[in-house]
């Protein structure tokens, strides 16, 4: 897809300097603390601070917050390619993380200075998305401790 992904505390924004910026505000504090044009994203009221996250693959990547909660967030793209929007599925809970990064094909290791580090082994599962009409769309559906 190219571009930069930027994390930021109450944001998500997806910069490419071909395209025009995709950004969403994750929870209300936006509204005061930024000019930056932002769509709200349903469902979704969180804030990133202190959050880990890496890419697994090219349009999605894996965001765990301060307070051991994980999210697959999926960056939602038009046929040129262009994101869009993007997708948050809440995937599990877990360790309180410092660290995350991708180990292999379907692990991650998560490690944290308060407790226990753990590596995860994720699956994923395609499901019906009725809001697509009939499309496909992959989502973490289990992780597990290995």
């Amino acid at each position: 897809i190219g571009g930069v992904v930027i994390v930021a505390v109450n944001s998500l924004l997806y910069l490419n300097q071909s395209i025009p910026p995709c950004g969403v505000s994750l929870n209300s504090i936006t509204e005061q603390s930024t000019t930056f044009r932002l769509k709200p994203q349903p469902g979704v009221r969180v804030s990133l601070d202190s959050a880990s996250a890496t890419f697994v693959s090219n349009d999605r990547l894996i965001i765990c917050l301060k307070g051991g909660e994980i999210y697959v967030v999926t960056l939602v793209a038009d046929s040129m390619r262009t994101v869009r929007s993007f997708n948050f599925d809440k995937a599990a809970a877990s360790v309180i993380t410092t660290c995350i990064c991708v180990v292999d094909d379907n692990h991650l290791f998560l490690g944290s200075h308060l407790g226990n580090s753990v590596l995860l082994r994720y699956t994923e599962k395609i499901q019906d998305d009725l809001v697509s009409r009939t499309c496909s769309r992959r989502r973490f559906s289990h992780c597990e401790t290995t």
